[in-house]
């Protein structure tokens, strides 16, 4: 399978995703959809050049043309992963196995969208965070967009691999932190007090260090092994020591995993 990875080479999607990132620009709706719109064309465009093909004759006005068309037949296979309003919750127990799932709605300003939590993922939410299977809940939302196609019309419906506590993402989806802070914050007080909390709860997420210097120069170094797990202490810590403006949390980059198996329930 070949990865493809925008952020690594220069196009025009860096304009529409600077446009899409500006929180002035978020405020124009039909704009941000237009770039989305836009993005995805592009994408698919790019994952056209992998497709196989093969020569067709076309019949034109002036004769006849041969013409590469692609072969493959395209399934999209889309990984949604976003906070969510949770309006509302209906819990059913299959008929076919006698477990328990779970069909959620989820909001935006915009739209509405139907969910499907099956049983292993239920039953880690209501073990975990219970809360989270009633209305008006939000939560980080992780899974696969499927189209249903009834004829009429074509509807999309989520199936969930990840339901959590959106004040859980940090911590479950940081892989590094950047810290930019001024050379009159750099004590050696504060960066000891950063080498013990990073001891004491060390995780997935590389810590990064930024301090500007008095001169207006910039040294940033990372010191080999210094990370960290982003759990609530940790960025309290962080807040405290160094304030908010001065700390960045990237999340992971790796696309979510599919779901594997596919459970089928009746009503």
């Amino acid at each position: 399978m070949e990865i493809i990875d925008f952020s690594k080479r220069n196009s025009i999607i860096n304009k529409y995703m600077a446009e899409m990132r500006d929180k002035n620009y978020q405020n124009n709706r039909l704009l941000f959809r237009n770039n989305i719109m836009r993005v995805g064309e592009l994408i698919a465009y790019e994952l056209s050049k992998t497709l196989d093909y093969e020569e067709r004759d076309v019949q034109t006005p002036l004769g006849t043309a041969k013409v590469n068309v692609p072969t493959d037949k395209v399934v999209l296979g889309t990984i949604f992963r976003a906070g969510a309003y949770i309006s509302n919750v209906m819990k059913r127990v299959s008929k076919t196995t006698q477990k328990p799932y779970a069909i959620l709605t989820l909001e935006s300003r915009e739209a509405t969208c139907e969910a499907m939590l099956f049983n292993r993922e239920y039953e880690a939410v209501m073990k975990k965070s219970p809360q989270l299977l009633e209305p008006g809940a939000i939560a980080l939302a992780e899974g696969q967009v499927n189209i249903e196609d009834d004829g009429e019309r074509k509807k999309m419906r989520l199936t969930l691999n990840k339901l959590v506590p959106l004040d859980k993402a940090t911590e479950l989806y940081t892989s590094k932190i950047t810290l930019n802070i001024d050379e009159k914050d750099a004590t050696p007080e504060k960066l000891s007090g950063l080498m013990s909390m990073c001891a004491r709860h060390k995780g997935p997420a590389d810590v990064h260090i930024g301090i500007r210097l008095d001169s207006g120069e910039c040294v940033f170094f990372n010191r080999h092994g210094l990370s960290v797990h982003a759990v609530p202490k940790v960025v309290d810590f962080l807040y405290e020591e160094f304030g908010k403006d001065a700390v960045a949390f990237r999340p992971i980059r790796e696309r979510p995993q599919p779901r594997q198996r596919m459970e089928f329930y009746s009503d």
